[in-house]
């Protein structure tokens, strides 16, 4: 009979759950890996389609691996960096008919904008000067290797940050808006420097500048994607993972986490119980208490707060094979002066974000072929469209792959004219492959202000991660508060079995 005693189980297999479970077994901890869907990853997945066409489940462009990167500190800590090719993306800012191409290099784009906006020029000069600044200042707490940040901890050091960091010091608590709006006053330039907030949450302008820097990363020192698919990290992470003699299961779908006295003991599934002293889950933190946990286990106060919890933006995506490659390599955001109505689906639309990674990365595509990726924004509404029946979803896809067409016909004409075939993902989509509440694609909203919910929940043995905790959303974040957990549960001394 197989042993399903383990040190510790982690429930998905998100980069953070996966982050946490390398670091836990190279320390020499038995850990186990549980993944519902058939491939590991989370939405750092790349899937196949008729005829090789291969898409990116939702990452598209990976920061914090410049030289005091995180992500890259934790992949070469464990021997993972020269086992990924990075391919360099390039992005997009469009306003209505105008286009403003982002060149590689961060001075460039600058001075490229005073060009374009010569009455804000002396405000560009301030704002990329400053933040770039702020931006390195950020990452001194990453120098030289670490994976988490050292954060101030003695009354001298924390005397000394200020003096040390004043960009990052003064703009760490303010909103992208505020800060953006200290330098800068033209509206539509405001969108433009603002084109990646939905990177990381549905907050806009009023996304925290600290965030935000590390989105600027992008910028500064590049946002990348592995040759091969987003899911070429996830199967490094899960290689490395089993040389470490742990283990990570594909089909095994948690139904609870088993809880006796207020102490986690393992985790049931469709494949059988296993158990474990110590449980991380990778999944939706309202998810992890109402549905694999249960309320009845939480004080009643702990039930408000897990109640209160909003679950962050879905998104739409709609995904085309192409018999033509697509007009450009591009990750770009598109923003309308006049919102496009989908009445069908009660959707406005005030833009759209488009991409082909098979343009960057021809392997993602039969040769001469290509693909074409276009989302937008909707609110976390999976329960909407699971009440519907059958045709009734048809149509409201049906609507949704219409509209999709008509924005790639006025993008690339030739391209919307050789679509070999076409997929639509709703938020419905997103629950049924992320497991999220309503489907949202960040998780659950964090209350930062009160650092709920933490990392370590109020039940023994039982820790969160993943995009709804810690850090945020975003591969970097997530590779932070995965190594975050596992620091902290090496702190916290357990019995082995």
């Amino acid at each position: 009979m197989e042993n399903h005693h383990y040190d510790v189980i982690v429930v998905g297999s998100g980069i953070g759950g996966l982050t946490a479970a390398v670091d836990l077994a190279s320390h020499g901890k038995k850990v186990t890996v549980l993944e519902q869907h058939y491939m590991f990853g989370g939405a750092c997945t790349t899937y196949t389609r008729k005829g090789g066409f291969k898409f990116d489940a939702g990452v598209e462009s990976i920061s914090g691996l410049g030289k005091q990167g995180p992500v890259r500190h934790f992949l070469q800590r464990h021997g993972m960096m020269e086992n990924i090719t990075w391919l360099k993306n390039t992005y997009e800012f469009r306003y209505d008919d105008e286009i403003f191409e982002i060149p590689h290099k961060y001075e460039e784009w600058r001075d490229r904008l005073i060009v374009q906006y010569p009455h804000e020029a002396y405000g560009i000069k301030q704002f990329f000067t400053t933040c770039k600044a702020a931006y390195e200042e950020k990452y001194t707490v990453f120098a030289p290797d670490r994976v988490i940040p050292r954060i101030p901890k003695t009354k001298g050091e924390m005397m000394e940050y200020p003096a040390k960091n004043p960009n990052y010091f003064r703009w760490m608590r303010s909103t992208w808006g505020e800060f953006l709006q200290a330098f800068i006053q033209d509206s539509v330039l405001i969108q433009n420097l603002s084109m990646l907030t939905g990177y990381v949450g549905d907050l806009g302008l009023k996304t925290p500048t600290s965030t935000m820097l590390s989105i600027m990363g992008y910028f500064i020192e590049g946002g990348y994607r592995p040759q091969g698919g987003s899911g070429i990290l996830a199967d490094q992470l899960v290689k490395k993972l089993r040389s470490y003699g742990s283990e990570a299961r594909i089909n095994t779908h948690a139904d609870s986490i088993m809880i006796e006295e207020n102490q986690v003991k393992g985790v049931r599934t469709n494949k059988g119980d296993f158990f474990a002293p110590v449980v991380i889950s990778n999944t939706d933190p309202r998810v992890t208490y109402e549905k694999l946990i249960g309320l009845d286990c939480l004080s009643a106060a702990y039930q408000e707060k897990v109640r209160q919890l909003e679950p962050s933006m879905s998104l739409i995506s709609w995904s085309a094979a192409l018999q033509t490659p697509f007009i450009t390599e591009r990750l770009i955001s598109h923003k309308f002066s006049k919102p496009v109505e989908f009445p069908a689906n009660g959707l406005t639309v005030d833009g759209i974000a488009y991409h082909s990674a098979a343009r960057l990365d021809e392997s993602l595509a039969p040769n001469g072929c290509g693909t074409v990726v276009i989302m937008f924004k909707a609110s976390p509404s999976a329960s909407y469209y699971q009440q519907m029946g059958e045709q009734q979803y048809l149509q409201r896809k049906q609507e949704i792959d219409m509209k999709c067409r008509e924005f790639l016909a006025a993008i690339d004409p030739i391209a919307e004219k050789s679509i070999l075939f076409s997929e639509v993902a709703t938020p419905k989509t997103v629950e049924r492959y992320m497991k999220t509440y309503e489907g949202s694609i960040y998780s659950t909203k964090m209350d930062k202000e009160n650092g709920f919910p933490s990392l370590q929940s109020p039940i023994g043995g039982l820790y969160l991660a993943g995009a709804g905790v810690g850090e945020g959303p975003g591969i970097e974040a997530v590779v932070i508060t995965g190594a975050t957990v596992a620091e902290l549960i090496r702190s916290n001394e357990f019995t082995c079995i």
